[in-house]
């Protein structure tokens, strides 16, 4: 457990260790219903943003027909999911763009709503979710253009911006019973689309990061694997990133406990944030995003020098590539 797992950490200062009172890497606010996922003087702004922000196109038609069928008497929400086999609760979540219907509910939407001729829902469920990153992400999403340095710690993934489409859509893939081809393709083109800044050479500078398992789990397969490890191999190469990988060797460390990004700015603060499982927390409080660059500056100092990272990353994709 790293040095935050109870709110203390020591250092050294002048010879002599003293403990600080900090707050835990994993203190956060908890999922998609949280009201303010980054503090400080952009707050409110952001909350109204977020308040503000308009289901998509098909979850608004859904929800104009319906409330047209309820107020003629002829369908009330109730009815609708009975017809549908599902809770009012999903009809709600498809009204307000929460959840996107699957094809089968999609078909069956048209046929009780008689847009069937058409196929309204069919056709527009590919628009059904907003293209918008998860609300506790939205702050970083927004912002990690304008920085211009970006510290990003991956303990188990490659970092979304550094995926090639094939391991961005394998590690999409692993979160679903049934997987929905469609939904992962437009998630893939989505992540495409934040990395486009590292095409960018006035785009934010890059220091990534990774934990040893990163490179050796194989996410989709040796051959992604190979792709993926000789892409950030590349970047590093040109020097558009730099690639550090801390070694399993390194022993227990200061950041075991999740992911971290930091992001510096010349005109506003600076910001941290840290994840898990459907949850996330941004802030540009001047304490924490420094006790978080010191976590970050302890975990790099265990790390491989970056031409001994680029290196490591070489071999072990040579590697995937002769695997049977």
């Amino acid at each position: 457990m790293g040095c935050c797992a109870h709110g203390w950490a020591f250092l050294t200062t002048c010879g002599c260790l003293r403990a600080q009172r900090v707050r835990p890497l994993l203190r956060c606010t908890r999922g998609p219903r949280t009201t303010a996922n980054f503090v400080g003087k952009d707050v409110a702004r952001h909350d109204q943003r977020r308040r503000t922000r308009s289901p998509p196109a098909a979850a608004r038609a859904l929800r104009r027909i319906a409330e047209a069928q309820a107020r003629t008497g002829r369908l009330t929400q109730e009815a609708l999911a009975k017809l549908m086999i599902c809770s009012p609760g999903n009809i709600a979540h498809f009204e307000r763009g929460r959840r996107r219907p699957s094809p089968e509910d999609a078909r069956r939407l048209d046929q009780i709503l008689g847009t069937a001729d058409d196929e309204l829902f069919y056709r527009m469920r590919r628009t059904w979710e907003s293209s918008r990153v998860v609300d506790y992400f939205t702050a970083v999403a927004e912002t990690e253009h304008q920085a211009t340095l970006i510290c990003d710690w991956a303990p188990s993934l490659v970092p979304g911006v550094l995926q090639t489409p094939a391991y961005a859509k394998a590690v999409y893939a692993s979160g679903q019973i049934r997987r929905d081809d469609e939904l992962n393709d437009a998630k893939v083109a989505r992540r495409m689309r934040r990395a486009q800044y590292l095409s960018d050479p006035q785009g934010p500078a890059l220091w990534s990061l990774m934990d040893e398992a990163v490179i050796r789990r194989p996410v989709g397969g040796p051959s992604v694997m190979a792709e993926q490890l000789e892409h950030i191999a590349a970047l590093g190469e040109r020097g558009r990133i730099v690639v550090q990988i801390l070694p399993f060797s390194a022993g227990v460390h200061a950041l075991m406990e999740g992911l971290l990004i930091i992001m510096n700015f010349a005109d506003r603060p600076d910001m941290a944030y840290v994840d898990g499982i459907n949850w996330g927390h941004s802030t540009d409080d001047p304490g924490q995003v420094r006790f978080y660059q010191r976590l970050f500056d302890m975990g790099r100092a265990l790390a491989m020098a970056p031409e001994n990272s680029l290196a490591l990353l070489a071999s072990v994709a040579e590697e995937y590539r002769h695997a049977p």
